[in-house]
């Protein structure tokens, strides 16, 4: 008897978030995918940036279970 083929990749979920910098007061948004259900990723979200406004910065990507700060390219503000 076959069994058929589960399909374990894990499902990818879109998430946004609005941006604002307190110092200058620049806006825009950040829009990521990540895994829906982490448990069929190792237990990891895996967050992975899709787009970014004009006028800010994706800081150093350290680690694969949050997403990489976000820097005011204008000021260098530490922002989200």
């Amino acid at each position: 008897m076959k069994y058929p083929e589960l399909n374990t990749m894990a499902k990818r979920e879109r998430q946004t978030k609005d941006l604002r910098c307190n110092t200058c007061g620049k806006e825009g948004t950040l829009a990521w995918t990540e895994n829906e259900n982490p448990m069929h990723a190792g237990g990891m979200i895996d967050p992975q940036v899709s787009t970014l406004s004009k006028g800010f910065i994706l800081g150093p990507d350290s680690r694969r279970d949050s997403l990489p700060p976000v820097e005011c390219g204008d000021c260098g503000t530490s922002v989200g």
